[in-house]
Formats: C-alpha cells, structure tokens, sequence
C-alpha cells in the first residue's frame, strides 16, 4: 500500500471513542464503563463479572463483611 493510501484510509476511518471508565471495581479492580452492569454494595462497586463469580458465601463475608460462626 502507498503511502498516500495509508494516509487516506486513516483519514477516512471513523474516530474510536473509548468507553469511557465510571468507577472501578473493587475486587478486580477492572474499569467498570459507561453503559456496564455493576452493583453498589455499602458504598463498594461490584462489577457484572465478578459478582456472577461470587459464592453466596464469598458475597456474605468478604463484600458484606459479616462473620460465619460455628454453632455449638
């Protein structure tokens, strides 16, 4: 390709608009965008991805910070 064609298909190509970051999540620590699904839990912003991740048991002690106590 010339170098004249380089240039023209450049010029021709629409601009990237990068979503732009929100919040970020706070166990991942991934951008959550513009336009994402997150949760916000006591403050802290939870991804889609991690929470479809989370065990009721992960989501019960490390997001919400209670305690798993032994019966007896």
């Amino acid at each position: 390709m010339t170098h004249f064609a380089v240039i023209e298909n450049a010029w021709l190509e629409p601009p990237q608009h990068l979503p732009e970051a929100v919040y970020n999540c706070e166990l991942c620590a991934e951008a959550v965008c513009a336009g994402d699904p997150y949760i916000e839990l006591d403050g802290l912003i939870i991804c889609a991805d991690c929470l479809d991740g989370l065990t009721a048991r992960e989501l019960a002690v490390e997001v919400l910070n209670n305690k798993i106590i032994t019966a007896g």
